[in-house]
């Protein structure tokens, strides 16, 4: 946020306050603010200033507090500075924190004013216009455009009703005009979410009722009143957005006909439905399979026009395609002049994971912008994010197989980046042994000997039988008792060679067993009365542990013809050997 605030006051040739003319601030280990409770205080320092400094401000810790402005000015060489900001540091040039932007607290903290002088740019946004105002740091726009028809009021860029006549500028502000039948753009509240399965589904059509469930919920303010359609009944969950928007105008066919709820939606349709938003104004955008005979060529063309959506290479619109989840993204965030935050997306533990939405996709940042609430600011022309919510997933806590990798949901959460119980998630969320090449060859496995129709014990017999009947022995080193961390690369050569020793087994039965979630892990003892080397694997299964030894099993199968000798899911009192731990 501090980056972004430092350009808009660059731009607007900004002078700011010597580092020589501030003086120290308070020390807090004799304040009165040091609390028992939990809480952390803010105090804030007027850094040489002079005038109304805002009173200390305390939260629990770890929660946010929203950082209040100051009329505060400073006489620097004959200059009248005025307040802009906030940083933890006496000596900064440029403030870290605009007024109303949010900051979590670890500890006691003290801000010192930060002060400039010039001018900062004031925008409006008003019927698919941009009108900006250049005005003095602390000075009220004189200005305003007048409202057109239809529209109300005022937004800040915080969300915050206001009047811009009346309101004191400390740095670039961005208002829009909102009106009754205007789409909220100030709020960055999510607006998709994920399926119950915990995915996202980018590539997933949407269906007609989706769409306007989605635009109902963006409204800055609902309609009162509701218009039928043939085929859409009130008991759906779906009724009221598709009724109410119908009675506004803003829906592609005519009260009481068929609304085709569960169609997937066109490109085409849907620029009629978003053409309700723009003001069309300007040039109209061509494209050569959308003729003027087209009912979609004005709507298309508007929409186009103002940067919604993108034709492609041959000069070609596709109306007739149905529009994707991912590619709905895109059209809405432009719609809301919505932007992700990549470097808060790529920093921020508490940015959702989606399975099937890795961070190299393409629609990637649009999708989060989509389905994470958050706070922002925006300054010089972009978006900030100063708070992010933490979405949970539809999904209970638990191991889970999706789309042929494992990965773990603890607290709400997909883990990742993190070694939890054993299991190491990588960025994406998925388990990992450490080697890319071995993960995706333990995964096929596990992909083409199971299946979602069997059992826990049923897949687990499955990969022990693999791994017992399609190998041979090979002498190999031996584990050294209370090795650790020999398990990858003692799998990864077995499945390369084809052939190892009873630890190269175990090795890649026991990784084969993590792969269902199964806290499977691997033994360095001796087998029978001469304590020979021997491994074997150990899982524990409904609060029982069992034995497993694939490659005992498989010298008695195939080296020596004899059958019986069944050495899956042994209990350790039962068992046919002696095994020494």
């Amino acid at each position: 946020m501090g980056t972004s605030l430092a350009l808009s006051l660059l731009l607007c040739g900004c002078s700011t306050l010597p580092a020589q003319a501030v003086e120290a601030a308070p020390d807090f280990q004799d304040s009165a603010y040091v609390q028992e409770d939990g809480r952390v205080w803010v105090r804030f320092d007027a850094n040489g200033g002079s005038g109304t400094l805002p009173d200390s401000m305390a939260a629990q810790k770890g929660e946010g507090l929203t950082l209040p402005s100051a009329q505060l000015t400073v006489r620097i060489d004959g200059e009248t500075l005025r307040f802009v900001g906030w940083s933890t540091s006496l000596t900064d040039a440029l403030p870290e924190y605009e007024p109303g932007s949010v900051i979590t607290l670890g500890e006691d903290t003290t801000l010192y004013a930060v002060y400039a002088s010039g001018e900062c740019r004031v925008t409006y946004r008003v019927d698919g216009m941009t009108i900006t105002e250049e005005v003095k740091l602390g000075e009220t726009p004189n200005e305003v455009p007048a409202l057109p028809d239809g529209y109300v009021g005022w937004v800040s860029g915080s969300g915050a009703v206001v009047d811009p006549a009346s309101t004191q500028i400390w740095g670039d502000q961005t208002f829009t005009a909102y009106g009754s039948i205007t789409l909220n753009t100030w709020d960055h509240s999510k607006y998709m979410d994920g399926s119950s399965d915990g995915l996202f589904h980018p590539g997933q059509y949407m269906t007609r009722a989706e769409v306007a469930q989605v635009l109902y919920g963006l409204l800055a303010e609902e309609s009162g009143a509701r218009v039928s359609y043939s085929d859409v009944s009130d008991s759906m969950w779906y009724a009221e957005a598709i009724e109410s928007l119908g009675a506004m105008g803003i829906l592609d066919c005519e009260a009481g006909s068929a609304f085709r709820p569960n169609a997937a939606i066109s490109r085409g349709e849907f620029a009629l439905m978003l053409s309700h938003f723009i003001s069309g104004t300007g040039n109209l955008e061509t494209f050569v399979d959308v003729p003027a005979s087209s009912r979609y060529y004005e709507a298309i063309g508007a929409a186009a026009a103002e940067g919604l959506f993108s034709g492609y290479a041959d000069g070609t619109f596709h109306p007739d395609a149905a529009l994707t989840r991912a590619q709905a993204t895109v059209v809405f965030n432009n719609l809301l002049h919505r932007e992700p935050d990549t470097s808060a997306i790529a920093s921020n533990p508490n940015v959702r994971l989606f399975p099937d939405v890795p961070t190299d996709y393409w629609a990637y940042g649009e999708i989060m912008e989509a389905t994470i609430s958050h706070a922002y600011n925006s300054s010089a022309g972009r978006e900030t994010w100063t708070q992010v919510t933490a979405e949970r997933t539809a999904l209970s806590d638990g191991y889970y197989r999706i789309n042929g990798r494992l990965y773990r949901v603890q607290n709400g959460m997909f883990l990742r980046n993190t070694t939890v119980d054993g299991f190491t998630y990588d960025a994406q969320g998925r388990y990992t042994t450490g080697s890319a090449a071995l993960d995706t060859k333990l995964n096929n496995i596990v992909e083409s000997r199971t299946n979602s129709s069997m059992t826990r014990d049923q897949k687990l017999r499955a990969l022990y039988n693999y791994v017992r009947d399609n190998f041979t022995y090979l002498k190999r080193p031996l584990v050294s008792k209370g090795q650790t961390g020999w398990e990858a690369s003692y799998a990864e050569e077995f499945l390369n060679l084809g052939r190892g020793n009873c630890y190269s087994f175990s090795a890649t039965f026991c990784l084969l067993a993590r792969e269902l979630g199964l806290p499977a892990y691997t033994v360095v003892g001796g087998l029978g009365a001469s304590n020979s080397p021997h491994g074997w694997v150990e899982i524990n299964l409904d609060g029982t542990t069992y034995m497993f030894d694939p490659q005992l099993e498989w010298r008695y199968l195939h080296d020596y013809g004899r059958t019986g000798y069944n050495l899956f899911k042994m209990l350790p009192s039962k068992a046919r050997f002696t095994y020494i731990r």
